[in-house]
């Protein structure tokens, strides 16, 4: 085991949590103003956004996109920053729930049936099967509809494909996709390896 001393640092004066809040409160600041500059460019010359998306200092057009949309307002400007998961899929809510879970910054997850069977968990902290349960496209589940969402899920068939419906699983480049529940030899598994080295 290699044990990496990191060297010391030395903290300007008037680095703390705070400033850096506050610094970050600017370029929220600054990504809405850019946002509705950008709007008013584009509103006058469409071939600005081409003109921005080309050159030496090429701004990419997913960038240039998400700017827009902060700009219409269809966008919360900390949406545009941050692309963990939850974030990515808060973007197709309303922008009144974008904001609002934004403020909040956490959200309550049902953990079972009960009327006290929840956690509060950051928002920026949701795993992948509580981001499903827990946003929608539309907005935040309520903890009812969490609930009613967790039955649904519960209730659904494993399974759409019947069994008489060839393989249960399918190989790509990118990996395997299972089915249905199945048991696989060693031979099989190294054999669908190969196969999906080969594609």
């Amino acid at each position: 085991m290699t044990l990496t001393v990191l060297p010391p640092v030395t903290l300007l004066p008037g680095d703390s949590v705070a400033a850096f809040r506050a610094i970050f409160a600017d370029i929220i600041t600054n990504i809405v103003a850019a946002a509705e500059m950008l709007a008013r460019l584009r509103a006058a010359d469409p071939k600005v956004v081409s003109e921005l998306c080309s050159g030496p200092h090429a701004i990419p057009a997913p960038v240039i996109e998400r700017l827009l949309r902060v700009a219409e307002k269809s966008l919360h400007p900390a949406l545009a920053l941050n692309g963990c998961p939850s974030y990515r899929a808060l973007k197709s809510a309303p922008y009144s729930i974008q904001a609002a879970a934004i403020e909040k910054g956490f959200v309550e997850v049902v953990t079972g049936e009960g009327e006290g069977d929840f956690i509060r968990v950051d928002l920026v902290n949701l795993s992948d099967w509580q981001i499903k349960q827990v946003i929608s496209p539309t907005g935040l589940r309520t903890l009812d509809e969490q609930r009613a969402w967790r039955r649904s899920r519960a209730a659904a068939p494993r399974s759409l494909i019947p069994a008489d419906a060839g393989l249960p699983y399918e190989v790509s480049r990118k990996g395997l996709a299972i089915f249905r529940p199945v048991t696989l030899s060693r031979a099989q598994l190294l054999a669908i390896i190969q196969e999906m080295e080969s594609k």
